[in-house]
This record gives C-alpha cells, structure tokens and sequence, in this order.
C-alpha cells in the first residue's frame, strides 16, 4: 500500500511540474484554459487509479488514454506554441523596427539635419542578436541647392549626402554601404 501511495505521490508531482511548466510557456490565456482542464481531466485519473486499484476492480482505465492519443495532443500543442511563438517574434521585431526607425529619426533631427522619414531593416545574426540591417533616410531636400543640415556651410546637397551617411554609420556602427541616403 505505501509503495502505491509513494508511486502517485511521484507521479503527481510530475505531472504538475510538466504542467507548470507548460504554463509559463504558453502566453495565450484561451490556450491556457484548455491546458488547465486536460491537466485537471488527467489530475483526477492519477488520483482515481490506486484507488480503483485497490478495490479490487479488474477495469484497465489506463486504456482510456492510449499514447498514440498523447503524441497526437503533443504534436498539437507543440504545433500551437511554434505559432504563437513565431508570431510574438514577429511582433516584437515589427515594434522594434518602428523604435528604432524614430529613435534615428529623432537623434538625426537633434544633431540638425533636416530628416523627414526613416526606414530600416533588421536581421538577425547566428548569435540569434538583432542587428540593423539595409537603412533608408529621406531627407527634406527642398528646392535645388537647399542643404539638408539645418544651417549647413555651402558645400552642395552630395556632400551634405555623404556627410550624413558617415555620421549615421559612426553612430550606429554599421557599414556605410547599407546606408541610402534620399
């Protein structure tokens, strides 16, 4: 009898460890939800088992669930978290690109050049870092012959052109080359 108790005692234990663990895992509430009450379902066949065990009772119930059920249900769920994971991926790279997009836009404005628009496009490397990638900058060129510093010394809009791409480059440690300038 003890040995039974121990057995479910264990089993219990790690069924709640897997299941918390699945908890913490998962960030979708509704998915959540469903997690709780198959782990309930199965909760209370662990602790029916040795009871029905011991009264004698000749019924298998470990029938009910065979494993083929079980890799099935663990494909699905593996399936549904690879989804919601790529998809928060791809949500915090998009809120991402649009931080960084207006903290460059903001920091050129502030060191004075005359910017209407930055776009950016990010990768990331083996190390699985985020890095800026290919980096477009619209500037407010205006009509021929206006510069695109704010108070720029006469020196024509190429020069002021190039003259931005290596502030931007030394600035964020990126090759010029991925930088275009508009």
């Amino acid at each position: 009898m003890m040995d039974i108790l121990k057995t479910t005692v264990k089993e219990i234990a790690g069924f709640l460890l897997i299941v918390s663990i699945l908890e913490n895992l998962i960030q979708d509430a509704n998915f959540k939800k469903y997690l709780k009450m198959a782990a309930g379902i199965v909760l209370i066949l662990i602790i029916i088992h040795p009871v029905v065990k011991l009264s004698g009772s000749r019924y298998d119930y470990s029938e009910l669930f065979t494993l083929q059920e079980y890799e099935e249900d663990i494909q699905q769920m593996e399936q549904a978290l690879g989804d919601i994971n790529r998809t928060a991926s791809a949500d915090i790279m998009n809120q991402y690109k649009l931080y960084m997009e207006e903290k460059i836009n903001r920091d050129l404005t502030e060191a004075g050049f005359d910017i209407r628009e930055v776009t950016v496009a990010l990768s990331v490397n083996r190390e699985e870092q985020v890095e800026l990638g290919k980096m477009t900058i619209r500037c407010n060129n205006g009509p021929e012959g206006k510069m695109i510093r704010v108070g720029a010394e006469a020196g024509g809009i190429d020069a002021e052109k190039q003259y931005l791409k290596k502030y931007t480059a030394n600035l964020y440690g990126i090759d010029e080359a991925l930088i275009e300038i508009i």
